[in-house]
């Protein structure tokens, strides 16, 4: 059974999405709004997910029409994405204003790329 029916070829939108998020993560604090309420919700940790899940896909996918080890590949790429997850927060804590290091982010940055992985895998 096939989850994802998406096929991409081409390594643009997994390098667009890479800049993006890379751009997002090392945005200063004061640029984002204050929550509030949403703060309870841990819509940040949502994010996470799918920012993570989002990059595990589009850099898997292209992998899947090039690699002959397609496994070896994605997994290679899922464990790249965790640890730049956890690069990202300590160059937030020593790097960026007003951003600090979160193991929760790390937590939901790696179930993304988990998710992203067993979709793929499903689908393969």
């Amino acid at each position: 059974m096939k989850f994802l029916k998406i096929q991409i070829k081409s390594f643009w939108p997994a390098a667009f999405g890479l800049v993006v998020a890379t751009l997002l993560f090392c945005l200063p604090g004061e640029e984002f709004p204050q929550a509030g309420w949403l703060e309870n919700l841990q819509l940040d940790k949502i994010i996470h997910v799918g920012l993570f899940f989002m990059l595990v896909v589009l850099w898997c996918l292209p992998v899947q029409h090039r690699a002959q080890n397609k496994l070896r590949a994605s997994l290679f790429i899922t464990l790249a994405f965790i640890v730049y997850g956890i690069a990202i927060e300590f160059i937030q804590r020593d790097f960026i204003p007003h951003r600090s290091f979160d193991i929760f982010d790390i937590v939901a940055d790696t179930l993304g790329c988990f998710l992203g992985w067993i979709v793929l895998k499903k689908s393969s």
